[in-house]
């Protein structure tokens, strides 16, 4: 399910974008039917800066359901993924099975808090410098402060002798 439409209802009631299952490796969605939706072509969208990929239905001439998929009764279903929204679909089923939900669980018990630390407490939400150069030199500067804190709590540990790594 895509997540940008994750809980988004097709307003007709028919079938939303969200219905068709993206298969990567063939590079296609599949209907709620069963049948393929095939890469058509792609073009770019100067309006919104992206590259556009349109699928198109195969077997929708002769399906029963094609008027809740369309609204044409000449022309099959038309599936448009602007940008990386075929790896966004992909990325979200994998955090949808149990193997996604157990790595994000790993994932955030030792990289995530990191983060948020630089971002709550020393309040790096933004970066005031330009450019490339001048951002990672600004991130480098926080995640040495940040490391700076664990030493000294981890050094104040081992005077205690509740060292607990």
């Amino acid at each position: 399910m895509d997540p940008k439409t994750k809980g988004r209802e097709n307003k007709s009631g028919g079938f939303g974008k969200d219905n068709f299952k993206y298969n990567p490796k063939k590079d296609e969605f599949t209907c709620p039917n069963g049948e393929p939706v095939k890469f058509s072509y792609e073009y770019f969208d100067k309006y919104k800066g992206e590259q556009v990929m349109v699928y198109r239905g195969v077997e929708c001439g002769r399906c029963q359901d094609k008027k809740l998929c369309t609204k044409s009764n000449h022309k099959p279903k038309l599936i448009k993924c602007y940008g990386n929204e075929a790896n966004l679909r992909e990325m979200a089923e994998k955090m949808e099975s149990l193997w996604g939900q157990k790595v994000y669980r790993v994932r955030s018990k030792t990289g995530e808090h990191v983060f948020e630390y630089i971002k709550q407490n020393i309040g790096l939400r933004e970066f005031l410098t330009r450019g490339l150069e001048g951002v990672r030199t600004e991130f480098s500067l926080a995640c040495i402060a940040h490391n700076l804190k664990r030493i000294w709590n981890i050094k104040g540990q081992i005077k205690t002798g509740v060292a607990n790594f």
